[in-house]
């Protein structure tokens, strides 16, 4: 079917999966990965409502998914119950959770159906028929654990990569290379709900890889390469910084190129891993994976090892 913009759009019929972007690009695949998933069994067409996107930018259209992208807010009509102050939104809240909101998609009435549980795999999803609006992070691989083909054929990006990056991943696939990610950022100011990788996690995990992958190659990708050069001094280790924050797409499809992975308890990382899955290949995760939902077995495969993240 291809990628498809608003302009395409015209009316919708019955049978069309839609889905609530939000948050930055891990996320957003985790989105697109489970509602492409739902709408390939239903045989439906898929909608990616991308209308409401102000926390972090659209990535998505950076690749050849197969969806309809819905960028304007003129053709998705939804009705929440919204009462002002403090207590009015604990109401609202409350009630929103026992009657999900009224949607309708160019004027088509949508089936709302809103994830109850981070990383809790919800099998009531495949009982959804008709038009279906999905609401939440969906970060289990259980929605979507067949599809690697067919994720690895959608997230092949639309414009080439620059010659500077070209000869980056050029270094990384004729390397052992390892994608070191460390996340930081907003992580540090909500460090009490996500927990904060250390440098003790990194420190173990490379040491491990140094002793079972010959000639390991470690290249370093973050939001904070001064933490970085203060606590990784190794000569084995390359800090790929020459792509600036917004430009994660590209930093991700080099991240993915790597053959190992010591992934940050971050959603980028994880499916940097998920789609590199090199012969061989050893993804060490931090456990737990966030300090506040410390149940992450819908996310994180038994074939990758868990070092203490803190």
């Amino acid at each position: 079917m291809g990628q498809r913009s608003a302009a395409d759009f015209r009316e919708v019929t019955l049978d069309h999966v839609a889905v609530k972007i939000v948050g930055g690009l891990g996320n957003q695949l985790f989105q697109y990965a489970t509602a492409r998933a739902l709408a390939d069994r239903l045989n439906a067409e898929l909608m990616l409502d991308c209308s409401d996107k102000r926390d972090r930018s659209i990535e998505l259209d950076r690749y050849h998914v197969r969806a309809t992208i819905i960028y304007s807010t003129s053709l998705i009509r939804k009705t929440y119950l919204r009462l002002p102050g403090t207590f009015g939104r604990k109401v609202s809240k409350a009630v929103q959770a026992l009657f999900p909101p009224f949607i309708k998609i160019n004027h088509q009435p949508f089936r709302p159906f809103k994830e109850q549980r981070w990383f809790q795999y919800d099998d009531r999803i495949w009982q959804l028929s008709g038009s279906v609006y999905l609401d939440g992070f969906w970060q289990s691989f259980r929605y979507f654990e067949e599809s690697l083909e067919t994720m690895r054929d959608d997230l092949r990006l639309l414009a080439p990569l620059d010659p500077a990056n070209v000869n980056w991943q050029k270094q990384i696939k004729t390397t052992n290379s390892v994608c070191v990610h460390v996340r930081r950022g907003d992580y540090v100011l909500r460090e009490q709900t996500f927990g904060l990788c250390n440098v003790s996690y990194y420190q173990k995990a490379m040491a491990f890889l140094r002793t079972h992958c010959a000639d390991a190659r470690f290249f370093v990708f973050s939001d904070d390469f001064t933490w970085c050069r203060q606590n990784f001094t190794d000569d084995d280790l390359v800090f790929v910084d020459s792509n600036n924050p917004e430009n994660v797409v590209t930093d991700f499809e080099l991240m993915r190129s790597c053959r190992h992975h010591v992934i940050a308890n971050s959603s980028l990382s994880w499916w940097a891993a998920w789609l590199a899955s090199w012969p061989g290949q050893t993804v060490i995760a931090p456990k737990p994976w966030f300090i506040s939902e410390p149940s992450d077995n819908d996310l994180i495969f038994k074939h990758w090892m868990r070092f203490p993240q803190g």
